[in-house]
């Protein structure tokens, strides 16, 4: 989706997507349920915003 909507995968240490990734196995291996959920709500609203920006491309 990222790459749809011409958002390109970071380079750098920095990307959203990595940090999500980084996120969830740290609290996996933690077995904390609430880090999960974050992790999860965090995930969600990155899919949101791509979704907002392809429905967006699509009405042009």
């Amino acid at each position: 989706m990222r790459i749809e909507t011409g958002v390109r995968p970071g380079r750098r240490a920095n990307d959203p997507l990595r940090d999500i990734e980084i996120a969830s196995l740290m609290a996996e291996a933690a077995g904390n349920n609430d880090d999960l959920k974050g992790v999860l709500l965090d995930l969600a609203e990155m899919i949101r915003t791509l979704k907002i920006v392809l429905d967006a491309k699509g009405e042009v």
